[in-house]
């Protein structure tokens, strides 16, 4: 009866063997030789992206420094930016605008203002202000100035006016301020880029 049962199970196992090797063949031999890496450069030539032209943004999509836009082949692209394009507000992003308005800040003193932004910021008019420069998001607010500052004219450059016809460029984004000769031979100048500001001596 032992001896059956050693036969029977040397049995099913040979055939469980012989079977995939045969079905191992069967595969190899059925399809013919094929370059798989020539499928895909195909596809990815009849998919390139620098072909599709941006036609609207998708705002619903936007994040911080990322716009997402449907093309004219109705697919989505995204770009993403190096700095912040929009801002937050109630649940909501919006564009940045960078563009210096005038203004008058709480001491009643002439400012320029950034339109919109996550930041307000505000650069003095007058260099001798006590607040050369002004920074407030919500209820957190920073200023400071410059001590022994000379009072020179201002300088301002705005965000081009001009309007480009490609989507994906970002408007009002860049503007600034520079103080002409504050210090001996020195310049102070003032960026503001996305949702920040810097300073260049």
């Amino acid at each position: 009866m032992k001896s059956i049962r050693h036969f029977f199970i040397a049995t099913i196992v040979t055939a469980l063997v012989f079977s995939s090797l045969t079905q191992r063949v069967w595969a190899m031999d059925s399809f013919p030789e094929s370059k798989p890496t020539n499928v895909i450069q195909e596809v990815q030539a009849a998919i390139d992206p620098s072909e599709d032209i941006p036609i609207q943004e998708v705002e619903e999509k936007r994040e911080a420094n990322v716009k997402h836009f449907l093309t004219d082949n109705f697919r989505y692209v995204a770009m993403v930016y190096p700095v912040s394009v929009h801002y937050a507000e109630n649940g909501k992003w919006k564009a940045i605008d960078n563009t210096l308005l005038d203004t008058v800040d709480e001491e009643k003193s002439d400012v320029f203002e950034n339109a919109a932004g996550g930041i307000k910021i505000r650069l003095a008019k007058n260099s001798q202000s006590t607040k050369l420069v002004s920074l407030k998001s919500g209820d957190f607010g920073l200023s400071w100035t410059f001590k022994d500052i000379a009072k020179k004219a201002v300088q301002v450059v705005q965000p081009s006016q001009a309007k480009d016809e490609d989507l994906t460029t970002v408007e009002n984004l860049t503007s600034s301020v520079t103080y002409l000769d504050v210090f001996e031979g020195v310049d102070l100048e003032y960026v503001l880029s996305g949702d920040g500001i810097g300073r260049l001596l």
